[in-house]
């Protein structure tokens, strides 16, 4: 039933089933009326009833418009004209629309003159005719229709049709929002929010968006939250926030809805709520807000609010895509560039990227740049572009360009080195916050790069970058603090950070935390442990961890004996190029041990580390030269190599060339310069140096060596708990060589280099108990440690062992072992048992004793 107002001044029309109490409008009494009793305004109202019904009725409104045109109404003709353009209850048919619009705008119906000049404006159902659009649109405004003049305020402002004029823009503007419409009044407060043709003022773009709040008008209450949120022409206020946030989305607008749910997910102005976050934006998500569709794309990839569901993630991030919104085309690229959630496609990663990049997103400026720089995602490398890429990230205010652009001078990759530079650029993404940053400017101030060296300042910015979970910091803080660089020594707080830096997967961390164990810095010592961590860095192809786990292998420390195993983590070492493996797997060549005996395999590989500097390899080549292992004997040659060794620090080298210079082999005989290299030796804690010094001076052939530097040095490298080192300092205590003898402290530090298996410890601990030297005489006891230390390879402790089996000492008398033991004790000799004539002297008799 068709009901009317009673007030011949008001139009309003209405069709239901029951008649209303009163007219909505006016509150006069509605009657009703039949269809033909119905002139052409009361048919186009009715059909305006129905277009803004919740429950729209096409069909219902396209013939109330029909009969107002019909009747002539140029309201209909209008509106009749919108459902041709909009296809509500027909098939669109622009044309027809731009038609209709135009008959009525020849009626002077100024709605209608609007609607024709935003087609032509647009080229809806017309040629686009921008000039004639602003005729159509100055008709229609200079009747007073807002809309009109909200939309020629636009041409004006933007040269759409006519020059850029800001006053004109900004007069008709004004004059829409004085009448009182709601869109050109928050057209009005942006321009006063941004200063866009008018002086910024905030306290008059709150002013507008107020006004057109108070109309209930949903955009307009999505600002007046932004007003609260921002603190734009009032004072911040989360609940205010929260309040007008919700207004809006209870009038529908998704803009709201999304806020709303941001609130939810932050906490603020209400209590926190994932799971009503993620509803409201799902809401706004299917109302085609892309921000929230983005929002609820997130929520699935991380399980916030929802249950996780990368599938569901990608879905959304492509829908959210789709609008072009550059953070989800950004986490799109990510999820294909990763495979997650869908399969993995490396170039559509790509495309997302630098469709988020077009619209200078800088966050996906720089992915592209990282994955330009590397190589990545089927990219072929180019520094420059990269470069131009972190550069375009960090003016979009992205500061991890900077970061990566700092990245590029310093590692030189496709472009000079620069690190000048680079610190420049880390400087600035570290003033934004970029703590990565902070790792750079540590290096930078531990060597001394484009500024004075600065080791404090070094772990200063450590410090900061590690805190933020940067595990390169957190190894880096952990080596400063285990070697008192820019800090006190603190193994414990060393301990911490190399913990968390080997938790968080890096390899010289989780190498350094092993050695920790292995020689029970700050920790018990643990074998089990170092090797644990030994074995997750060897995983990761960390060369030095390599060779360290070899050595476990080698030794038994923390695994069982294995040298077939030692010799794999070797071979695996070399070809990451560690030295010390190729040193180590040298020595096994040389001694046949786990594989067939090859001088020439050996040298080949001490030659090897040599080229890569490796003192001890000089070393080794020397003795060989000395030896005549694998090569022609030659004293010129080894001793230029123990002079290159003793040069790059080799204290063993410094010892051998001593040697040389003393007995004149391979260089002319010169005492001093024996006690030179002796000293040199002896004052980096070398015993044999310390001895055959004292030997020089005892024979009148040098100055008297400062013993108590040298005792001050062990002393110092105990606390490495080294075991050559422990051993040396117990003979200083056992011969009184820079301290008054004391036989119990010689003890005490025998004791503790035996415990970590050094082979001349061992033997000294057999003679104290051969001996009875600070503990009863017990023969079994020493023959146990006499065969441990031969276990080691340890020449002394060989021949002690030589002799319990020649003398029937706790043992059953037994010649041909003892001869076999005593030519393995000949064999066995490092230089500085060579050297000591006294047990020269006893090795010698005892071979010819038992050759007889």
């Amino acid at each position: 039933m068709i009901y009317r107002c009673t007030n011949p001044d008001c139009p309003f029309v209405i069709e239901q089933e029951t008649r209303p109490p009163c007219c909505p409008d006016c509150g006069r009494t509605m009657v009703p009326m039949e269809e033909q009793e119905l002139d052409g305004r009361q048919w186009a109202a009715l059909g305006i009833y129905w277009a803004e019904r919740p429950e729209q009725n096409g069909a219902r409104t396209l013939e109330c418009f029909r009969r107002a045109a019909a009747l002539g109404n140029p309201s209909g003709i209008s509106n009749l004209g919108w459902c041709m353009e909009s296809g509500v209850g027909t098939e669109a048919d622009p044309r027809q629309a731009v038609w209709l619009y135009r008959q009525a705008a020849e009626l002077d119906y100024p709605p209608a003159m609007c609607n024709l000049g935003f087609c032509l404006q647009h080229g809806i159902g017309t040629a686009p005719d921008p000039k004639q659009a602003v005729e159509w649109y100055l008709k229609s405004a200079g009747e007073g229709f807002p809309r009109a003049q909200l939309l020629l305020s636009h041409c004006y402002h933007d040269g759409v049709g006519v020059e850029v004029d800001e006053k004109a823009s900004l007069q008709w503007l004004k004059a829409a929002a004085f009448q009182g419409d709601p869109a050109s009044q928050i057209e009005l407060a942006r321009r006063f929010a941004v200063g866009d043709g008018v002086e910024a003022n905030g306290q008059r773009a709150f002013h507008w968006y107020s006004k057109a709040a108070e109309q209930n008008y949903p955009p307009a209450l999505y600002y007046l939250g932004y007003c609260y949120d921002t603190g734009l022409g009032v004072e911040r206020n989360a609940e205010e926030t929260a309040r007008w946030y919700r207004a809006a989305a209870e009038a529908g607008e998704p803009r709201g809805i999304r806020e709303l749910g941001l609130c939810y997910e932050l906490g603020e102005g209400v209590e926190q709520d994932w799971g009503m976050a993620a509803e409201l934006y799902r809401t706004a998500g299917e109302q085609g807000d892309s921000i929230a569709q983005c929002n609820l794309a997130w929520c699935y990839e991380f399980g916030k609010g929802v249950e996780q569901d990368l599938e569901q993630a990608v879905a959304w991030y492509r829908r959210s895509a789709e609008q072009r919104n550059p953070r989800a085309l950004t986490n799109l690229g990510v999820c294909l560039e990763r495979g997650q959630g869908t399969e993995a496609d490396p170039e559509g990663a790509m495309d997302c990227y630098r469709q988020a990049a077009e619209l200078d997103y800088g966050r996906a400026q720089c992915y592209l740049g990282i994955n330009t720089y590397l190589g990545l995602c089927n990219t072929p490398e180019d520094t420059e572009a990269a470069m131009e890429w972190f550069r375009k990230a960090e003016e979009n205010g992205y500061p991890e360009g900077a970061y990566w652009l700092g990245r590029c001078y310093w590692d030189g990759r496709g472009i000079p080195e620069d690190r000048e530079a680079a610190i420049q650029c880390f400087r600035r993404a570290a003033a934004a916050g970029v703590s990565r940053a902070g790792l750079y400017l540590g290096l930078a101030s531990e060597d001394g790069i484009g500024m004075q060296p600065d080791p404090a300042l070094a772990v200063k910015w450590y410090h900061w970058s590690a805190a933020d979970g940067s595990v390169v910091s957190q190894y880096h803080l952990g080596r400063c603090y285990a070697n008192g660089i820019g800090v006190e020594r603190d193994d414990q707080k060393a301990l911490k950070w190399y913990q968390k830096a080997a938790e968080g997967g890096d390899v010289d961390a989780m190498c350094n935390l092993g050695y920790f164990y292995q020689m029970g810095r700050a920790v018990e010592q643990d074998w089990g442990r170092a090797v644990h961590w030994y074995q997750k860095a060897a995983r990761e192809e960390h060369s030095t961890s390599m060779c360290n786990l070899a050595w476990c292998y080698d030794h038994g420390y923390g695994v069982e004996k294995d040298t077939t195993q030692a010799i794999y983590w070797y071979e695996k070492a070399i070809k990451q190029g560690s030295v010390q493996a190729m040193c180590n797997l040298g020595y096994h060549y040389g001694e046949g041990n786990g594989v067939q005996q090859n001088y020439q395999k050996a040298l080949e590989l001490f030659h090897q580390a040599a080229d890569l500097g490796s003192a001890d390899a000089m070393c080794n080549i020397g003795y060989y030269y000395e030896k005549g292992w694998g090569v022609k004997q030659s004293w010129n040659e080894a001793a230029s190599w123990y002079r290159q060794a003793a040069e790059g620090g080799n204290d063993t080298s410094m010892c051998n060339l001593a040697w040389c210079y003393e007995m004149g082999r391979g260089v002319k005989q010169d005492d001093t310069q024996a006690a030179a290299w002796y000293r040199r030796a002896a004052e980096r804690g070398n015993l044999r140096g310390m001895n055959n010094l004292s030997k020089l001076y005892r024979l009148g052939r040098c100055t008297q060596p400062d013993y108590a530097k040298v005792l001050r040095r062990y002393q110092k490298a105990t606390h490495e708990h080294e075991d050559v080192v422990l051993y040396h300092l117990g003979e200083c205590y056992e011969l009184g060589q820079g301290v008054e003898p004391d036989l119990k402290k010689a003890l005490s530090y025998y004791k503790r280099s035996a415990k970590l298996g050094y082979g001349g410890a061992l033997c000294a601990l057999g003679r104290f108990y051969e001996e009875g030297l600070q503990m009863p005489s017990n023969l079994s006891k020493a023959l146990e440690y006499y065969q441990a230390s031969a276990d080691k390879k340890d020449a002394k402790g060989t021949y002690h062992l030589a002799l319990c089996y020649a003398d029937g000492k706790a043992v059953e008398a037994d010649r041909k072992k003892a001869l076999r033991l005593c030519r393995s004790a000949m064999a066995r000799q490092e230089p500085e048992d060579r050297e000591d004539s006294v047990f020269q002297t006893k090795l010698q008799a005892l071979l010819e004793r038992l050759e007889k």
